[in-house]
């Protein structure tokens, strides 16, 4: 008896007490405020019913720099509750290339969308993108667990990409770089919502300083076997808050840019002797000597030649696939682009190979029984695209879409959808083989994309100097990677899908500077209307992400400089 009285008594004191002195502080800040809803949805009352929009305080607790939404007024996440009568809703997951970044009007959703819609008008489709800029598994599980409410009918995901440059990866800019369990990610993104969990973070901020990772991440690292298994608990989680309400999920395969974008960083093995490196260097200067000489066959000698020395260097895997394109034998061209994206580091955001073996894994595991399918995205990109291996002709820069890379994901996605929407038991087409799918130039036109789509602001080529990216083995080499590609462009390429007018293009900077200077930016009297027109400025010009680390530089010390680029958006 006695002994259950002090369990009680201790229950009482190191339980109960604490919880309900917890509870009272929460309750407290929620009175006065002190805190945000970090929930992934805001819901707003309408004539027509409840809409609810992204939240974006929900995702920059996850960013040190302000977030970017890549949506605009009137072309924002909005979803109705309820769903209209005779409406097919769609939910896409993703992270910036499945959004359409730079700008979430002209994504893939957007293409499927207008063409569902234009060959089923006896349905109303409506496709929201649950995408997020930055972002990887571990967010977008959370954000589908609370998302179900909003009743979908089809998810498609198309993610993988940020899985090593994300929150919760491993590297910088994030407020989480650390690689952690997904069931502790998820208790700590729902510990956030707490204000009380918020206002302890907002002290301890000032306590200590800030985590920054490694920016250079080898492709031999061995925490890639750690994110690669957390991936793949997550994709299963989301597929199964889906499928256990029997909503068919379709999950594609991720592409990026193999044969116009060279790999960012090149490492030598951990003991390669200094004569080594100097062969090697004398290698792949000289073989690019003869390449521009055109003297092809011995340019791709010296760069196996490279190879046999060091097989670890992406750089001369994609030389010498070039070498193989001029020799028109794209099959080893194709595998060689390939290999140099395999042994690129993850400066920029390209899914590894090992990303797409644990899609097509999981989904083989669930099966169409459980109305989980396979979609081929990066198959049917490689189908279309010249040597197999996509360039600019479907990408922006390295994994983001163009407005042919967009209807090409959107049509593998329709065709997936068309060929198994009998089974799914969701709508009744009688004989969908015979309903044509709109070609590109007509799903253009159904979005209002001009025909000449060089002239239009948004999906221009946006890659930066690649004189700054490429992080050469050593200092000794010094080629400049952008005219050897604009040379071997013009020189192997069939002129369909040569875009010289854009091809490389880099933004000129100096032209928000100047802005910035023209509005007297740092006026505390100037209105805010002036620095929403400077953020209204870089959504016209395509410049969001460059454009966003430039606010954070010039408003470093200013208090709450992100709420300035929510200005932009509310």
């Amino acid at each position: 008896m006695n002994l259950i009285r002090l369990l009680l008594k201790s229950f009482l004191f190191y339980v109960v007490i604490p919880l309900l002195l917890l509870s009272g502080i929460e309750l407290f800040l929620r009175y006065e405020g002190w805190g945000r809803d970090l929930s992934p949805w805001v819901e707003h009352i309408t004539e027509q019913g409840k809409v609810y929009t992204k939240n974006l305080d929900f995702y920059q607790q996850f960013f040190e720099h302000p977030v970017d939404p890549g949506e605009f007024e009137p072309y924002i996440t909005s979803i109705r509750l309820p769903k209209p009568q005779g409406t097919i809703r769609i939910f896409v997951f993703g992270e910036s290339a499945a959004l359409g970044w730079p700008d979430a009007k002209y994504g893939f959703g957007k293409f499927l969308e207008a063409m569902l819609n234009q060959m089923y008008p006896q349905y109303h489709w409506e496709v929201f993108s649950l995408c997020f800029a930055g972002i990887n598994s571990h967010v977008l599980r959370y954000v589908a667990q609370n998302s179900l409410f909003l009743q979908p009918d089809i998810v498609l995901i198309y993610m993988g990409n940020n899985e090593v440059h994300g929150t919760f990866g491993l590297l910088q800019d994030f407020k989480n770089s650390i690689p952690q369990p997904p069931w502790l990610v998820q208790f700590q993104i729902q510990l956030q919502n707490l204000f009380l969990t918020q206002n302890l973070k907002r002290i301890s901020s000032f306590l200590k300083k800030p985590f920054t990772s490694s920016n250079l991440i080898r492709f031999d690292n061995p925490n890639l076997t750690k994110v690669n298994n957390y991936f793949e608990k997550n994709l299963k989680a989301i597929i199964d808050t889906f499928t256990n309400r029997r909503i068919p999920v379709f999950v594609g395969t991720m592409a990026s840019n193999l044969r116009d974008w060279p790999p960012k960083d090149s490492w030598f093995k951990q003991n390669i002797s200094q004569e080594q490196v100097s062969q090697w260097n004398f290698l792949i200067n000289n073989g690019i000597e003869k390449f521009l000489e055109n003297n092809i066959e011995e340019a791709k000698e010296d760069f196996k030649k490279a190879i046999d020395i060091d097989n670890s260097p992406a750089l001369s895997y994609f030389l010498l696939a070039w070498c193989f394109i001029a020799e028109k034998n794209y099959k080893e061209a194709r595998k060689n682009f390939i290999e140099a994206r395999e042994k690129d580091g993850f400066g920029f955001v390209r899914a590894k190979q090992f990303i797409n073996d644990t899609i097509e894994k999981i989904t083989k595991e669930y099966g169409e029984s459980k109305r989980v399918f396979l979609v081929p995205v990066e198959q049917e990109l490689a189908f279309n695209a010249f040597a197999s291996a996509p360039g600019s002709e479907m990408f922006i820069d390295y994994c983001h879409f163009n407005f042919y890379g967009d209807y090409l994901t959107a049509y593998a996605y329709l065709k997936s959808i068309i060929n198994h929407i009998i089974t799914i038991s969701l709508a009744n087409i009688s004989n969908p083989t015979t309903i044509p799918i709109p070609t590109y130039d007509e799903a253009k036109i159904l979005l209002s994309i001009p025909s000449n789509e060089n002239e239009f602001f948004n999906k221009l080529m946006i890659n930066p100097n690649l004189d700054a990216v490429i992080n050469y083995p050593t200092i000794s080499q010094v080629k400049d990677m952008k005219d050897l590609l604009t040379l071997l462009h013009q020189r192997f390429l069939p002129n369909s899908i040569k875009k010289d007018s854009y091809l490389f293009g880099t933004y000129d900077f100096s032209v928000i500077e100047s802005l910035i200077y023209y509005f007297d930016f740092f006026d505390e009297q100037k209105p805010s209307e002036l620095i929403i027109k400077y953020l209204e400025t870089l959504k016209i010009l395509g410049a969001f992400r460059q454009g966003t680390e430039t606010i954070e530089k010039l408003l470093k010390d200013k208090e709450n400089n992100v709420n300035y680029y929510y200005l932009a958006i509310d």
